[in-house]
Formats: structure tokens, C-alpha cells, sequence
């Protein structure tokens, strides 16, 4: 990772060396330093800095974690100073911009968004996200209630950033999650974590994006397997 500036460079190379030799402290020290400096500068240099990173650290076109063994060890990485203070100012302009890229990349930095609930709620409110529908306890009823609200959610920012740009890598990620949530919704068979209807309308929306993936036939035997259980569940 190479910044024009040498002043920017220098710090950003001695805050990377620093942290890769497990001196946390120093570290963390050298990289709020390094976002001082870099704060500083104009928009232009903060907006290639965050493509730079976010290029690299999401080039997998996976879900970054926040911490792991090898997350701690990579060659790049993004600690949660420059998500809050760096990423997300430049993530709610290039939302605003429609811009596909940065809206995967949203997307992909889900776990962030989810460890921060502050930053998150300003966020969404920068971007004017929708209020969805969610429940919550309440002290004074002692029951549940249906509330509007605003939460993050990954499957939106991914479907976002396919219906302005066809990309096949945003597809995959598409495919991937809503694999994930119907292996959850199964995972108890022969009961369903949902309703029938609204299971039946989810393996219809993933039909619905697999039809358009380069890879639509490796999808086919699993798809039947889930119209199966569905047709067996109304019986």
C-alpha cells in the first residue's frame, strides 16, 4: 500500500510495522496519529486512502471480521479507529453518489456496522435509510412489541449495489448470504424457523438471482432440495 504524500506514507508504514510486531499500545498510538495527519488533508487524498485499503482488505469478496488470529497478522488491516473516523465519512458520501463499489464494500464491512451501534445509527441516519420493521422488549409491558427503527442490513446494501451495476462478485455475495439464512431456517428440520409462505417466497427470490449467476446450474439441485421440503411442510 503506497500514499502519494511521503509524510502520510512514513506514518502509515511505521503504525503497519508497528502493530504487525504485536506492540498494540505503540500501535494504536501511531495509527491515531496517522489519522490526525491524514484528516488534514483533502478529500481527494482521504477518498484514495480508503479505496486503497478497502480494495485490498475486501479484495476476497468475503465479509471482513473485526478480529482473529489472522485478521491481527495480515499485511493490511482495518482496526476500528479508521472505520469510524476514516471509512464511514467517505462510505455515506459515496452512498449518496450511488456509487456500486463503495455500497459492496458497505456490505462487506457488516461486522463493523454491527459492533458499533453509535456509529452505525449515525451512519444510516446520513444516508436516510428506511425504518424496518423489528421488535423489541419493553420493561413496562413485559411483553414484545413491533417497532419501526433503523438496523443495518447487509442483503439490502448487496442488492443495492446489483441494481446499479450487474457484477457478478456482488451476485456471489448475494447468493452466499441468502444461503446462509436458509441453511438457518432448515437447520431444525422437519421445523421450519419460519413461516411456510415466507420460506417459499425467500427460495423464490434466490431462484429469482441465481437465474442471472455465471454459476446458475450448481445452484439447481440445492434449489429442488428446498422446493421438496417446502412441498412436504404443506402436506
Amino acid at each position: 500500500m503506497k500514499l502519494d504524500d511521503k509524510n502520510l506514507n512514513q506514518k502509515w508504514s511505521d503504525y503497519n510495522n508497528t502493530r504487525i510486531t504485536g506492540n498494540r499500545k505503540k500501535a494504536s498510538e501511531l495509527l491515531n496519529g496517522f489519522i490526525t495527519t491524514l484528516l488534514q488533508n483533502d478529500e481527494k487524498v482521504i477518498e484514495n486512502f480508503v479505496h486503497q485499503i478497502c480494495s485490498i482488505v475486501l479484495k476476497n469478496n468475503t465479509f471482513v471480521s473485526t478480529n482473529s488470529i489472522e485478521i491481527a497478522s495480515a499485511e493490511v488491516r482495518i482496526q476500528h479507529p479508521l472505520f469510524q473516523k476514516v471509512l464511514v465519512p467517505i462510505f455515506i458520501k459515496k452512498y449518496k453518489e450511488n456509487d456500486p463499489l463503495y455500497i459492496k464494500w458497505i456490505a462487506q464491512m457488516e461486522q463493523f456496522f454491527y459492533s458499533d451501534q453509535r456509529i452505525t445509527y449515525y451512519f444510516l441516519e446520513e444516508i436516510d435509510d428506511k425504518l424496518r420493521d423489528a421488535v423489541q422488549f419493553s420493561k413496562e409491558t413485559n411483553q414484545y412489541e413491533e417497532i419501526k427503527c433503523r438496523y443495518f442490513e447487509t442483503d439490502y446494501f448487496l442488492k443495492k449495489s446489483f441494481e446499479l451495476k450487474a457484477d457478478q462478485e456482488v451476485l456471489d455475495l448475494i447468493l452466499k448470504r441468502m444461503l446462509k439464512d436458509i441453511d438457518y431456517l432448515t437447520h431444525e428440520l422437519p421445523y421450519l424457523l419460519t413461516d411456510l409462505d415466507d420460506f417459499i417466497e425467500i427460495i423464490n427470490e434466490f431462484k429469482y438471482f441465481s437465474e442471472q449467476s455465471e454459476s446458475k446450474e450448481k445452484w439447481k439441485a440445492q434449489i429442488e432440495e428446498w422446493e421438496n421440503i417446502a412441498d412436504n411442510l404443506k402436506t
